[in-house]
């Protein structure tokens, strides 16, 4: 699982770089996964973890804030009217749930 996550990943860095542009994926997408990236890999500053797991944890954060960099860079000014889904409702609404 974890590598076709990464190989996923490092795809999609690939086809925005490739063809410069971010058409059909969400930048809020990108920054809730990095989110739940920085959140959930806290433990590599408290616990004792395997190469193995060091190297995907960093490696899905790099990959995530490279993504996020990139789709900046490219992204059409349309996309942002497109996308109503607000960031505020869904973290607000997930910490509510999460606390549960």
């Amino acid at each position: 699982g974890d590598y076709l996550h990464f190989g996923g990943m490092a795809f999609g860095l690939l086809v925005i770089l490739a063809s410069r542009s971010s058409e059909g994926f969400s930048l809020k997408t990108q920054l809730l996964y990095q989110l739940v990236f920085v959140t959930r890999y806290l433990d590599l500053f408290t616990e004792e973890q395997v190469m193995y797991l060091v190297v995907f944890k960093i490696s899905f954060n790099l990959i995530t804030v490279a993504m996020i960099i990139v789709m900046l860079q490219y992204r059409d000014p349309r996309d942002a009217a497109a996308d109503s889904c607000s960031l505020c409702t869904m973290i607000l609404g997930v910490g509510i749930f999460a606390d549960l």
